[in-house]
């Protein structure tokens, strides 16, 4: 009996000493019900998750004060989900007033920009020859980058946002933090067609991505400053 009472203790120690776990569970659940939850749900705005959580919070502080620890608990973790709601929504939903996808249309139109490096330039090589191919591919090379600012005329205005770059031919290497110009056609991420295929415009919007730059020929992005010796981004890449 006193080893199994030992074990107990022991296991209620050790979720005692996580707390945290179930605020990590709660905000996930939020985040998943504000994804994927019924037409109830999905009609709930940042406004409305962040009512719910106040609302949870102060019943929470009520219920505490009345000595209801355990109902205050779950009320404080309802607070919780609705954070977790309300932060998906905010990322799924709004964008910046600079986003560069605002920009972006159906057809693809060309743009300057300057945008800086977020992770190394990569290229794959050219699919075997296809005889069904009227013109023969070529090597692709891509960069994710985060807009800096885009040529309006003659002006500059600044704008953000990251985008996945598409450069047909090989890319020189580009490193996290280089500086680049860049001439490229601006155009918004291509959704599912069919039933059933791979839908690549939620696939980049999960990544927090709304747009794609394409260009025909690396003569198009230029280098224009060398990321810093003492970006860590560029030490891990080197290593």
């Amino acid at each position: 009996m006193s080893v199994e009472l030992t074990e107990f203790r022991v296991r209620g120690q050790t979720m005692a000493s996580q707390p945290l776990l179930l605020v990590a569970l709660a905000l996930a659940a939020g985040i998943v019900a504000d994804r994927f939850g019924g037409d109830s749900l999905k009609s709930f705005t940042v406004v409305d998750w962040w009512l719910a959580a106040v609302s949870a919070t102060l019943i929470a502080a009520v219920l505490y004060r009345w000595r209801f620890p355990r109902t205050s608990l779950t009320a404080m973790l309802l607070a919780v989900v609705s954070l977790g709601g309300a932060w998906h929504d905010l990322n799924w939903n709004y964008v910046r007033r600079d986003e560069l996808a605002r920009y972006a249309r159906e057809m693809a139109e060309p743009v300057c920009l300057e945008a800086v490096a977020t992770k190394p330039s990569q290229w794959s090589p050219a699919p075997a020859v296809n005889p069904l191919r009227a013109i023969p591919a070529e090597p692709r090379s891509e960069v994710e980058v985060r807009i800096t600012s885009l040529r309006n005329g003659m002006q500059w205005q600044t704008v953000s946002g990251d985008v996945r770059l598409r450069v047909n031919g090989i890319l020189p290497n580009i490193t996290p933090g280089d500086r680049l110009l860049v001439f490229a056609r601006l155009a918004k991420s291509s959704p599912a067609l069919n039933p059933g295929q791979y839908d690549y415009a939620n696939a980049e919007r999960t990544a927090g991505r709304h747009c794609d730059l394409y260009t025909q020929s690396p003569a198009c992005v230029s280098v224009l400053q060398g990321a810093s010796v003492w970006n860590p981004q560029t030490w891990f890449t080197q290593i």
